[in-house]
């Protein structure tokens, strides 16, 4: 098995994805031009343009020490969110997770709509951190977990928020990194 690196666009891994998503074919065809990637299944071909360059070092950048970790109920935190965000900033989407002794508060405040706070309990004995993050991106990362709960691994207020499955199926085994805001 060979493997190959190639970028394209998010939209022709949409349209491949829709694609493998309705036949029953076991098997793809690969081949690849200078320019071009295509994709054989079954009596379709589906080609898409190469993105030139390299694919980022993204290892570089994922926290290796993140230790303050919590263990959610993907659910629970995901309308948690969707209640607490309606109160953020149109334009940041900020709200603040401020994780203390067995709960993780998550707030937001505008002065066009006011404020709002939930409380989540969660396992924590560690010392207290508070970090800004952007709702809209973490509703984005959570509404495509197939989990029942969620590992979110901190650091601290500046570093990389690491938000993963907390399953023991392997083929779930990815990770989704949000960057803090200011508060």
């Amino acid at each position: 098995l060979e493997f190959r690196r190639v970028l394209f666009r998010s939209k022709g891994v949409q349209q491949l994805t829709a694609l493998l998503a309705n036949t029953q074919e076991e098997f793809v065809d690969f081949a690849e031009s200078d320019t071009t990637l295509f994709f054989r299944v079954g009596p379709r071909i589906y080609s898409v343009r190469k993105m030139p360059g390299k694919f980022p070092n993204y290892q570089a950048v994922m926290p290796t020490r993140n230790d303050r970790i919590v263990i959610l109920s993907l659910k629970e935190l995901v309308e948690t969110l969707k209640r607490v965000a309606q109160f953020a900033d149109d334009r940041s989407s900020l709200i603040r997770f401020s994780l203390d002794a067995n709960q993780l508060l998550i707030s937001s405040s505008s002065t066009e709509s006011g404020e709002s706070e939930e409380i989540l309990a969660t396992p924590y004995e560690r010392e207290p951190i508070a970090i800004g993050l952007n709702a809209s991106y973490l509703l984005n990362a959570l509404t495509v977990m197939a989990s029942a709960e969620v590992r979110l691994e901190l650091l601290n207020a500046t570093t990389a928020v690491q938000l993963r499955p907390h399953t023991d199926d392997t083929a779930l085994d990815y990770r989704v990194l949000v960057m803090p805001a200011r508060t």
